[in-house]
């Protein structure tokens, strides 16, 4: 009887210890009726650069809660798949990098439409800074952006802005920051003139997940843009494997490729490692779970899992190559008066136990 009290006091010490340690893990929900801005400078060498034309679009809406509904624009935009669970893998995580890159493929397609168009657009000034903030006529609150820009040509040097997306706001120390300022990510080549500029090559597969469906064409259309425009198109099919390579381009800007005319009932997603590409279809099924907050964590709800280490210092946080800055998810909606009311049973148990303890050794040493 004395070991299983002594058994049941250390049991009761450790519930008490766990649930003194629990708030620590507390975040505040997310205040939807709140604007949100966000301030980018882009620099090359510590040098500003100027007149970088740059659009932002809002792909989810996102609410206190953290949970995230796809816009209007963005679930009419033909060939995307805006169900988070279907860009997440096995670990857990969503591949960010390739839903910015499928996005930037779907919105440059040349000849289509684009149902999605930018929330707002902006010019670098002399500082390299544009600012996205609300306006009389757009109003910015919570959700995922995307952020993408176009090239430009300044004498020998092309500047390509990084595609990426992020949350507004921004969590950091367990703290939402509303008014987010970052430094944008560029890519930056040089043509020696003279007609020896460098060249490259640009190679795109074609991949299906359909289990070989009779909905799948016999060939797809495969545009090819420099710059953001169109420089050529190529025609994919069984017969050359579902792949071409563009040789000879020039190396100096950005080479991008997109998918032209969508099979109606395949959705697209973009794969990027170089200047080589996948381009994979996938038949249109539904997905019966529900939809996972932003990034839950191989853990439980609200362990952060493997976020983004962004740091903000100061001031400005940079943008990682395609990373989201999401901070450490909140465990939004935690109720915290029955831990404290856990902690005081614990603690009332534990002593309890602890005397019951004592007065037993106590008759024990009487004996």
């Amino acid at each position: 009887m004395t070991m299983k009290r002594w058994i049941s006091s250390l049991l009761a010490a450790a519930l008490c210890l766990s649930l003194l340690i629990a708030p620590a893990g507390a975040y505040t929900r997310v205040d939807t009726t709140k604007p949100v801005s966000l301030t980018l400078t882009y620099q090359y060498e510590e040098a500003a650069v100027k007149d970088l034309e740059i659009s932002l679009y809002k792909v989810y809406d996102m609410s206190d809660a953290v949970r995230f509904t796809v816009t209007s624009d963005f679930a009419s935009l033909k060939g995307f798949d805006s169900k988070l669970a279907s860009w997440t893998g096995q670990d857990g995580q969503v591949d960010w990098k390739k839903m910015a890159t499928t996005l930037e493929s779907l919105l440059r397609a040349d000849g289509e439409t684009p149902v999605a168009a930018p929330l707002l657009t902006g010019t670098t000034d002399e500082n390299g800074v544009v600012k996205f903030e609300s306006t009389d006529a757009v109003e910015m609150t919570a959700g995922l952006y995307l952020v993408m820009g176009e090239t430009l040509v300044s004498g020998s040097t092309t500047y390509t802005p990084q595609t990426f997306l992020l949350t507004l706001p921004y969590l950091e120390n367990d703290a939402w920051i509303y008014d987010l300022a970052a430094y944008g990510k560029l890519s930056v080549t040089s043509d020696p003139g003279g007609g020896g500029g460098f060249t490259t090559s640009v190679t795109v597969v074609k991949e299906w997940v359909d289990e070989d469906s009779a909905d799948r064409p016999d060939s797809i259309q495969v545009q090819l843009l420099h710059n953001g425009s169109l420089y050529d198109t190529a025609t994919l099919s069984a017969a050359n494997g579902w792949k071409t390579t563009w040789s000879g381009l020039s190396a100096s800007g950005s080479w991008t490729v997109s998918e032209s005319g969508i099979p109606d009932s395949y959705s697209v997603d973009v794969s990027r490692s170089g200047n080589a590409f996948v381009i994979t279809n996938t038949a249109d099924t539904e997905i019966e779970e529900e939809e996972p907050p932003l990034d839950p964590g191989p853990g439980e709800d609200g362990d952060p899992g493997d976020l983004p280490d962004v740091d903000l210092g100061d001031d400005d946080v940079p943008l990682g190559d395609g990373d989201v800055p999401l901070g450490n998810l909140p465990n939004t909606g935690t109720l915290w008066w029955p831990v404290q009311l856990l902690t005081a049973v614990g603690i009332v148990l534990f002593s309890i136990g602890w005397l019951d303890l004592r007065r037993n050794k106590k008759r024990e040493n009487e004996k």
